[in-house]
Order: structure tokens, then sequence, then C-alpha cells
């Protein structure tokens, strides 16, 4: 597919994310932070397990639902702990707290971008060597480019686009266990919660 195409896949996020930024205050007002941020997760447990899950012959369709859940989970998540953070600090440390909270929002995005390019460098450079010879990375990048990708060897671009697909499948497997542990948090900091809550009753 065209670039144009291939980007269309991000504009359900995109909207998703903005229906979750606007839809989270009004969450706040019902349920605690932890409840809020239990649903951004649930959003992205779907959207990646579903991704995790997905064949090679995934549809369209598919990839543009599985971004709704990831948009929503972002939009939501995202503004609950941004909040959160403005709220746990004296009012005259809101606009460091703020800072800091985008800051540490940035240098995780760029540090498991990093990340997740060497998962994949990993897996194209698994796929070239075991191709003996007849693929190379510089194949590889053509493939990923519409506008030349016809100009590779046809016998080989099922096998490249196995390559590829297991690259972008050992990503999702890595950011699913990520949301699991997330999941594991979660769960502690509800237990913490209910605890503190009876702890309370009692007293």
């Amino acid at each position: 597919m065209s670039a144009l195409i291939g980007g269309m896949t991000q504009i359900p996020g995109a909207i998703a994310n903005f229906v979750g930024s606007e839809l989270e205050p009004f969450m706040q007002r019902r349920m605690s932070r932890y409840s809020i941020i239990a649903i951004g997760t649930a959003a992205f447990l779907i959207s990646f397990a579903g991704l995790y899950l997905a064949d090679q012959n995934a549809s369209y369709t598919f990839l543009l639902i599985m971004g709704v859940f990831e948009g929503f989970g972002v939009g939501v998540c995202f503004n609950a702990l941004l909040i959160a953070v403005q709220f746990d600090v004296e009012t005259r440390d809101v606009p460091i707290s703020t800072s800091f909270a985008y800051l540490v929002r940035i240098l995780s995005q760029t540090f498991m971008s990093s990340i997740y390019g060497v998962i994949l460098n990993l897996a194209l450079i698994k796929g070239v060597r075991e191709s003996h010879g007849h693929i190379t990375i510089s194949m590889l990048n053509k493939l990923s480019n519409a506008a030349v990708a016809k100009e590779l060897p046809q016998a080989y671009v099922p096998q490249m686009k196995r390559i590829f697909f297991s690259g972008i499948h050992n990503i999702m497997l890595t950011a699913l266990i990520l949301i699991i542990a997330v999941i594991l948090i979660l769960g502690y900091l509800f237990r913490r919660e209910a605890i503190k809550k009876r702890s309370l009753r009692a007293n």
C-alpha cells in the first residue's frame, strides 16, 4: 500500500484519542484515578492483544479498529496521569510537576521507540541471515517503500513480508508484556486503596 493509505491507519486512533481526552473529565467525577487508568489500560490490552494475535493477512478494517482502542487508551490514561500529578503536589509546584510529567513522557516514548527499533532490526537481521544471501537489508528497506517495492524480485517478496511481520509481531509481544505489568501494578494499587478504605471505616 502507499504511504497515504498506510498513514490513514493512524486517523481513527487520533480521533479516539480526542474522544478519550474529552470523556476523561466526566469519568473523573464518578471514578477514582486508578479506575480511569484501568479503563485506559483495558483499551491498550485489547489493541495490543489483538495485534499480537492477528496473522499476516489481518484486514485493513481490523487495523483501524485496533487503532481506535489504542487511541482511546492514550487519551484517557495520559490525561488522568497528568491530573494526578498536578493534584498530588502543592499549588506552587503545579507548573514544575506538569513540565516534569511531560519530560518523563517524552523520554519514555523516545526510549521505547529505540527499544522497538532494536527489536525490529534484530528480526530483520535474523531473516536476512536465514535467507542465505537471497535477501538483504537494502531489499527490506525497499519493501517498506511502496514507490520502489515493485522493483524487488517477486519470488522473495512473500519471504520478506514474513520477516517484517515477525519483527512487528515481536514488538507487539513486548508491548503486551509491558501492559500486563501495568495491570499487575494496578491490581496492587487497587488492593492498597481497598485496605486504606477499610482502615478508615474501622477508625
